[in-house]
Protein backbone atom coordinates (compact mmCIF):
# COMPACT_ATOMS: atom_id res chain seq x y z
CA UNK A 1 0.00 0.00 0.00
CA UNK A 2 1.26 3.46 -1.05
CA UNK A 3 2.20 5.68 1.96
CA UNK A 4 -0.77 8.59 2.47
CA UNK A 5 0.94 12.20 2.20
CA UNK A 6 -1.10 13.65 5.08
CA UNK A 7 -3.57 12.83 8.24
CA UNK A 8 -6.30 14.48 9.92
CA UNK A 9 -5.84 17.22 12.23
CA UNK A 10 -8.29 18.96 14.45
CA UNK A 11 -6.96 21.74 16.59
CA UNK A 12 -8.99 21.91 18.67
CA UNK A 13 -9.11 18.10 19.72
CA UNK A 14 -5.13 18.86 20.10
CA UNK A 15 -5.76 22.23 22.83
CA UNK A 16 -8.62 20.97 24.63
CA UNK A 17 -7.24 17.37 25.74
CA UNK A 18 -6.31 17.91 29.44
CA UNK A 19 -3.33 15.49 29.12
CA UNK A 20 -1.33 17.56 26.35
CA UNK A 21 -2.33 20.94 28.18
CA UNK A 22 -0.87 19.48 31.70
CA UNK A 23 2.55 18.86 29.30
CA UNK A 24 5.26 21.26 28.66
CA UNK A 25 4.85 22.93 25.16
CA UNK A 26 8.59 20.94 24.17
CA UNK A 27 6.77 18.07 24.88
CA UNK A 28 3.83 18.35 22.83
CA UNK A 29 6.36 19.61 20.25
CA UNK A 30 8.08 15.97 20.53
CA UNK A 31 4.55 14.53 20.35
CA UNK A 32 3.77 15.74 16.56
CA UNK A 33 6.88 14.59 15.68
CA UNK A 34 6.43 11.02 16.94
CA UNK A 35 2.74 11.53 15.20
CA UNK A 36 5.05 11.96 11.88
CA UNK A 37 7.09 9.47 12.34
CA UNK A 38 3.85 6.99 13.42
CA UNK A 39 2.08 8.22 10.47
CA UNK A 40 4.84 6.52 8.18
CA UNK A 41 5.50 3.42 10.43
CA UNK A 42 4.04 -0.42 10.41
CA UNK A 43 1.90 -1.18 12.13
CA UNK A 44 0.42 2.23 11.31
CA UNK A 45 -0.01 4.65 14.67
CA UNK A 46 3.33 2.57 16.19
CA UNK A 47 6.59 4.35 16.57
CA UNK A 48 8.93 2.22 14.76
CA UNK A 49 11.42 2.83 12.06
CA UNK A 50 12.08 -0.47 9.87
CA UNK A 51 9.65 -2.88 11.38
CA UNK A 52 11.47 -2.03 14.87
CA UNK A 53 10.62 0.15 18.03
CA UNK A 54 12.09 3.32 18.22
CA UNK A 55 13.90 3.92 21.47
CA UNK A 56 14.53 7.25 23.08
CA UNK A 57 18.50 7.52 21.87
CA UNK A 58 17.27 6.93 18.28
CA UNK A 59 14.25 9.24 18.36
CA UNK A 60 16.98 12.09 19.48
CA UNK A 61 18.62 11.56 16.74
CA UNK A 62 15.78 11.52 14.44
CA UNK A 63 14.39 15.20 16.05
CA UNK A 64 17.61 16.67 16.61
CA UNK A 65 17.51 17.22 20.09
CA UNK A 66 19.76 15.54 23.31
CA UNK A 67 18.93 12.10 24.61
CA UNK A 68 18.32 13.53 27.87
CA UNK A 69 15.52 16.45 27.24
CA UNK A 70 13.47 13.12 24.97
CA UNK A 71 13.84 11.19 27.87
CA UNK A 72 12.13 13.86 30.04
CA UNK A 73 9.76 14.51 27.47
CA UNK A 74 8.93 10.68 27.00
CA UNK A 75 7.93 10.82 30.92
CA UNK A 76 5.97 13.96 30.47
CA UNK A 77 3.75 12.90 28.26
CA UNK A 78 3.31 8.90 29.69
CA UNK A 79 2.97 10.52 32.85
CA UNK A 80 -0.27 12.08 31.29
CA UNK A 81 -1.36 9.30 29.09
CA UNK A 82 -0.82 11.02 25.77
CA UNK A 83 0.47 7.16 24.60
CA UNK A 84 0.30 3.66 25.13
CA UNK A 85 2.33 1.23 25.55
CA UNK A 86 2.33 -2.11 23.65
CA UNK A 87 3.18 -5.81 24.76
CA UNK A 88 6.22 -5.91 23.37
CA UNK A 89 7.25 -2.36 24.82
CA UNK A 90 6.03 0.17 21.88
CA UNK A 91 4.97 3.25 22.26
CA UNK A 92 1.63 3.59 19.77
CA UNK A 93 -1.05 6.54 19.24
CA UNK A 94 -4.90 5.27 20.18
CA UNK A 95 -6.06 7.56 18.08
CA UNK A 96 -4.29 6.83 14.90
CA UNK A 97 -5.02 3.02 15.82
CA UNK A 98 -8.67 2.92 16.39
CA UNK A 99 -8.76 6.24 13.02
CA UNK A 100 -7.05 2.98 10.56
CA UNK A 101 -9.37 0.57 12.39
CA UNK A 102 -11.93 2.50 10.98
CA UNK A 103 -10.84 2.98 7.80
CA UNK A 104 -9.99 -0.47 7.26
CA UNK A 105 -14.01 -1.17 7.86
CA UNK A 106 -14.88 1.56 5.77
CA UNK A 107 -12.57 0.18 3.19
CA UNK A 108 -14.04 -3.26 3.01
CA UNK A 109 -17.88 -1.90 3.55
CA UNK A 110 -17.52 0.53 0.68
CA UNK A 111 -15.97 -2.73 -1.25
CA UNK A 112 -19.20 -5.14 -0.14
CA UNK A 113 -21.54 -2.38 -1.22
CA UNK A 114 -20.02 -0.47 -4.26
CA UNK A 115 -23.42 0.00 -6.08
CA UNK A 116 -24.45 2.31 -2.90
CA UNK A 117 -25.01 5.63 -2.52
CA UNK A 118 -23.73 8.44 -5.10
CA UNK A 119 -24.24 5.99 -8.26
CA UNK A 120 -28.04 5.78 -8.15
CA UNK A 121 -29.43 9.10 -9.02
CA UNK A 122 -32.92 9.50 -7.93
CA UNK A 123 -32.42 6.19 -5.69
CA UNK A 124 -29.30 7.21 -4.50
CA UNK A 125 -30.45 10.59 -3.19
CA UNK A 126 -32.15 8.51 -1.05
CA UNK A 127 -29.91 6.51 0.70
CA UNK A 128 -30.89 2.97 -0.39
CA UNK A 129 -29.38 0.75 -2.77
CA UNK A 130 -29.52 2.32 -6.38
CA UNK A 131 -29.32 -0.11 -8.46
CA UNK A 132 -32.58 -2.24 -7.20
CA UNK A 133 -35.68 0.20 -7.63
CA UNK A 134 -37.11 -3.13 -7.08
CA UNK A 135 -36.73 -2.91 -3.26
CA UNK A 136 -38.85 0.02 -3.14
CA UNK A 137 -42.94 -0.39 -3.00
CA UNK A 138 -41.90 -3.98 -1.46
CA UNK A 139 -41.93 -5.58 1.82
CA UNK A 140 -38.73 -7.29 3.03
CA UNK A 141 -36.04 -7.66 5.32
CA UNK A 142 -34.29 -4.94 6.90
CA UNK A 143 -31.20 -6.47 8.62
CA UNK A 144 -28.42 -5.30 10.73
CA UNK A 145 -24.98 -6.81 11.46
CA UNK A 146 -21.44 -6.75 12.55
CA UNK A 147 -18.33 -8.21 12.24
CA UNK A 148 -17.89 -10.95 15.25
CA UNK A 149 -14.51 -8.54 15.61
CA UNK A 150 -16.75 -5.40 16.73
CA UNK A 151 -16.63 -2.12 14.62
CA UNK A 152 -19.14 -0.21 12.51
CA UNK A 153 -22.81 -2.07 11.63
CA UNK A 154 -24.27 -2.76 8.59
CA UNK A 155 -27.84 -1.87 7.83
CA UNK A 156 -29.35 -2.93 4.55
CA UNK A 157 -32.19 -4.80 2.84
CA UNK A 158 -33.05 -8.10 1.40
CA UNK A 159 -36.11 -10.70 0.66
CA UNK A 160 -33.67 -13.72 1.12
CA UNK A 161 -31.74 -13.44 4.47
CA UNK A 162 -30.18 -16.72 4.35
CA UNK A 163 -28.38 -15.68 0.78
CA UNK A 164 -27.54 -12.28 1.85
CA UNK A 165 -25.65 -13.57 5.18
CA UNK A 166 -24.01 -16.32 3.40
CA UNK A 167 -22.90 -13.94 0.49
CA UNK A 168 -21.62 -11.26 3.60
CA UNK A 169 -19.39 -13.70 4.61
CA UNK A 170 -17.68 -14.68 1.81
CA UNK A 171 -17.20 -10.68 0.92
CA UNK A 172 -16.18 -9.78 4.92
CA UNK A 173 -15.37 -12.65 6.88
CA UNK A 174 -17.22 -14.13 9.87
CA UNK A 175 -20.09 -11.92 11.24
CA UNK A 176 -22.83 -11.42 13.90
CA UNK A 177 -26.35 -10.57 13.06
CA UNK A 178 -27.92 -8.42 15.65
CA UNK A 179 -31.45 -8.60 14.10
CA UNK A 180 -33.73 -8.17 11.43
CA UNK A 181 -36.94 -6.40 10.84
CA UNK A 182 -39.86 -7.17 8.71
CA UNK A 183 -40.61 -3.61 6.59
CA UNK A 184 -43.16 -2.53 4.31
CA UNK A 185 -41.06 -0.69 2.19
CA UNK A 186 -37.94 -1.55 2.16
CA UNK A 187 -36.20 0.72 -0.33
CA UNK A 188 -37.44 3.19 1.91
CA UNK A 189 -37.26 1.86 5.28
CA UNK A 190 -32.89 1.18 4.67
CA UNK A 191 -33.44 5.27 3.18
CA UNK A 192 -34.85 6.29 6.16
CA UNK A 193 -32.58 4.77 8.62
CA UNK A 194 -29.10 5.93 6.75
CA UNK A 195 -30.43 9.47 6.22
CA UNK A 196 -30.39 9.59 10.38
CA UNK A 197 -26.47 8.93 9.98
CA UNK A 198 -25.36 10.69 7.30
CA UNK A 199 -21.61 12.01 7.98
CA UNK A 200 -21.55 8.73 10.49
CA UNK A 201 -21.22 6.25 7.98
CA UNK A 202 -19.73 4.79 4.62
CA UNK A 203 -22.02 3.52 2.50
CA UNK A 204 -24.53 1.23 4.43
CA UNK A 205 -21.66 0.94 7.23
CA UNK A 206 -22.78 3.00 10.14
CA UNK A 207 -19.94 4.29 12.95
CA UNK A 208 -22.28 4.21 16.20
CA UNK A 209 -23.51 1.73 19.08
CA UNK A 210 -26.07 -1.29 18.43
CA UNK A 211 -28.58 0.60 21.22
CA UNK A 212 -28.80 3.62 19.31
CA UNK A 213 -28.90 2.21 16.09
CA UNK A 214 -31.87 0.14 16.81
CA UNK A 215 -33.56 3.13 18.46
CA UNK A 216 -33.74 4.69 14.91
CA UNK A 217 -34.71 1.75 13.21
CA UNK A 218 -37.41 1.49 15.58
CA UNK A 219 -38.58 5.13 15.14
CA UNK A 220 -37.41 6.14 11.74
CA UNK A 221 -39.80 7.40 8.92
CA UNK A 222 -40.77 3.85 7.99
CA UNK A 223 -40.34 1.59 10.84
CA UNK A 224 -40.74 -1.69 10.80
CA UNK A 225 -43.56 -3.98 10.51
CA UNK A 226 -42.04 -6.72 13.01
CA UNK A 227 -38.86 -7.82 14.61
CA UNK A 228 -36.69 -11.21 14.46
CA UNK A 229 -33.65 -10.68 16.56
CA UNK A 230 -30.41 -13.17 16.39
CA UNK A 231 -28.37 -14.34 19.42
CA UNK A 232 -25.11 -13.01 18.73
CA UNK A 233 -22.99 -16.19 17.34
CA UNK A 234 -19.59 -17.22 17.51
CA UNK A 235 -17.55 -16.22 14.28
CA UNK A 236 -19.30 -19.93 12.23
CA UNK A 237 -20.17 -19.43 9.14
CA UNK A 238 -23.92 -20.62 10.34
CA UNK A 239 -26.02 -18.49 10.51
CA UNK A 240 -28.49 -18.82 13.71
CA UNK A 241 -32.18 -19.92 13.96
CA UNK A 242 -34.23 -16.58 14.52
CA UNK A 243 -36.22 -16.23 17.24
CA UNK A 244 -39.30 -14.09 16.58
CA UNK A 245 -40.49 -11.37 19.11
CA UNK A 246 -43.47 -9.57 18.30
CA UNK A 247 -46.93 -10.10 19.33
CA UNK A 248 -48.16 -12.46 16.69
CA UNK A 249 -45.14 -14.68 16.39
CA UNK A 250 -45.75 -15.70 20.62
CA UNK A 251 -49.62 -16.26 19.93
CA UNK A 252 -48.88 -19.77 19.75
CA UNK A 253 -47.42 -20.03 23.36
CA UNK A 254 -50.33 -19.81 24.88
CA UNK A 255 -49.90 -18.01 28.77
CA UNK A 256 -46.10 -19.39 28.63
CA UNK A 257 -43.93 -16.44 28.77
CA UNK A 258 -41.81 -15.44 25.44
CA UNK A 259 -37.91 -16.51 25.66
CA UNK A 260 -35.52 -13.28 25.94
CA UNK A 261 -34.85 -12.27 22.65
CA UNK A 262 -30.82 -11.50 22.24
CA UNK A 263 -31.12 -7.50 22.59
CA UNK A 264 -33.09 -8.05 25.69
CA UNK A 265 -30.31 -10.07 27.04
CA UNK A 266 -27.77 -8.01 25.79
CA UNK A 267 -29.57 -4.83 27.88
CA UNK A 268 -29.38 -7.12 30.47
CA UNK A 269 -25.85 -7.40 30.39
CA UNK A 270 -24.62 -3.91 29.58
CA UNK A 271 -27.40 -2.63 32.65
CA UNK A 272 -26.25 -5.44 35.35
CA UNK A 273 -22.57 -4.85 34.26
CA UNK A 274 -22.00 -0.79 33.77
CA UNK A 275 -23.80 -0.66 37.51
CA UNK A 276 -21.45 -3.51 39.03
CA UNK A 277 -17.98 -2.00 37.26
CA UNK A 278 -19.34 1.77 37.87
CA UNK A 279 -19.57 0.87 40.88
CA UNK A 280 -15.98 -0.84 41.38
CA UNK A 281 -14.35 2.46 39.66
CA UNK A 282 -14.54 2.48 36.17
CA UNK A 283 -16.16 5.33 34.38
CA UNK A 284 -19.34 3.96 31.74
CA UNK A 285 -17.03 4.29 28.81
CA UNK A 286 -14.56 2.31 30.66
CA UNK A 287 -17.40 -0.53 31.61
CA UNK A 288 -19.22 -0.57 28.21
CA UNK A 289 -15.74 -1.16 26.33
CA UNK A 290 -14.91 -4.30 28.67
CA UNK A 291 -18.25 -5.44 28.57
CA UNK A 292 -18.40 -5.34 24.40
CA UNK A 293 -14.63 -7.18 25.00
CA UNK A 294 -15.87 -10.01 26.98
CA UNK A 295 -19.03 -10.41 24.53
CA UNK A 296 -16.81 -10.71 21.94
CA UNK A 297 -14.62 -12.95 23.17
CA UNK A 298 -17.02 -15.25 24.70
CA UNK A 299 -20.62 -15.02 24.22
CA UNK A 300 -23.71 -13.35 25.90
CA UNK A 301 -24.39 -16.07 27.81
CA UNK A 302 -21.33 -16.83 29.37
CA UNK A 303 -20.78 -12.96 30.01
CA UNK A 304 -24.33 -12.75 32.00
CA UNK A 305 -22.95 -15.48 33.99
CA UNK A 306 -19.87 -14.23 35.36
CA UNK A 307 -21.31 -11.47 36.23
CA UNK A 308 -24.07 -12.25 38.18
CA UNK A 309 -21.08 -14.50 39.88
CA UNK A 310 -19.37 -11.57 40.30
CA UNK A 311 -22.37 -9.57 41.96
CA UNK A 312 -23.34 -12.47 44.32
CA UNK A 313 -19.35 -13.19 45.17
CA UNK A 314 -19.30 -9.35 46.17
CA UNK A 315 -15.87 -9.07 44.74
CA UNK A 316 -14.16 -5.59 45.52
CA UNK A 317 -12.06 -6.50 42.14
CA UNK A 318 -14.96 -7.47 39.44
CA UNK A 319 -12.77 -6.70 36.34
CA UNK A 320 -10.31 -9.35 37.38
CA UNK A 321 -12.76 -11.99 39.09
CA UNK A 322 -14.60 -11.93 35.80
CA UNK A 323 -12.38 -12.45 33.80
CA UNK A 324 -10.47 -14.70 35.42
CA UNK A 325 -13.88 -16.78 35.36
CA UNK A 326 -14.37 -15.88 31.87
CA UNK A 327 -10.86 -17.64 30.76
CA UNK A 328 -10.84 -20.26 33.13
CA UNK A 329 -13.56 -22.71 31.77
CA UNK A 330 -11.85 -22.40 28.35
CA UNK A 331 -8.92 -22.29 28.79
CA UNK A 332 -7.87 -18.84 26.44
CA UNK A 333 -4.50 -17.87 26.44
CA UNK A 334 -3.31 -14.73 28.26
CA UNK A 335 -1.67 -11.75 26.29
CA UNK A 336 1.69 -13.21 27.42
CA UNK A 337 0.88 -16.65 25.62
CA UNK A 338 0.13 -14.78 22.55
CA UNK A 339 2.21 -14.72 19.41
CA UNK A 340 4.54 -11.85 18.52
CA UNK A 341 4.40 -10.14 15.36
CA UNK A 342 3.10 -7.17 13.50
CA UNK A 343 -0.36 -8.39 13.31
CA UNK A 344 -0.30 -9.38 16.83
CA UNK A 345 1.00 -6.53 17.89
CA UNK A 346 -1.53 -4.17 16.48
CA UNK A 347 -4.44 -6.45 17.67
CA UNK A 348 -3.02 -6.16 21.01
CA UNK A 349 -2.78 -2.26 20.63
CA UNK A 350 -6.49 -2.15 19.46
CA UNK A 351 -7.75 -4.49 22.63
CA UNK A 352 -5.77 -1.90 24.67
CA UNK A 353 -7.03 1.19 22.98
CA UNK A 354 -10.36 0.31 23.74
CA UNK A 355 -10.53 0.13 27.26
CA UNK A 356 -7.69 2.97 28.00
CA UNK A 357 -8.46 5.88 30.36
CA UNK A 358 -6.67 8.69 27.90
CA UNK A 359 -8.19 7.40 24.61
CA UNK A 360 -8.32 10.22 22.27
CA UNK A 361 -5.33 12.27 23.54
CA UNK A 362 -4.16 12.80 19.92
CA UNK A 363 -5.88 15.70 18.23
CA UNK A 364 -6.36 13.16 15.80
CA UNK A 365 -9.82 12.94 13.53
CA UNK A 366 -12.78 13.66 15.35
CA UNK A 367 -13.72 13.98 19.01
Amino acid sequence: MSKRPSFQFYPPDWRNDPGLRLCSIAARGLWIEMMCLMHDATPYGHLTVLGRPLGPEALARLVGEGVPQVRRWLAELEANQVYSVDGEGVIFSRRMVRDEMLRDARAAGGAAGAEHGHKGAEFGKLGGNPHKKELYNQPGKLYAVQRDTGGPIKIGVTKYPHQRFNGLRKKVGPIIILGTFDVADMGRSEAAVHACFDGRREGEWIDAEWDEVRGVIMSATHPPLGTTTHPAPSSSSSSPSPSPISSDANASGGDAPPKPSAIDLQAAIFASGVRLLCAAGKSDAQARQLIGLWKRDHGNAAVMEALASAEAEGTPDPVSFITGKLRAPHGKRNHFDRPSGPIESRRRAREQCEVDDGAGADGLSWP
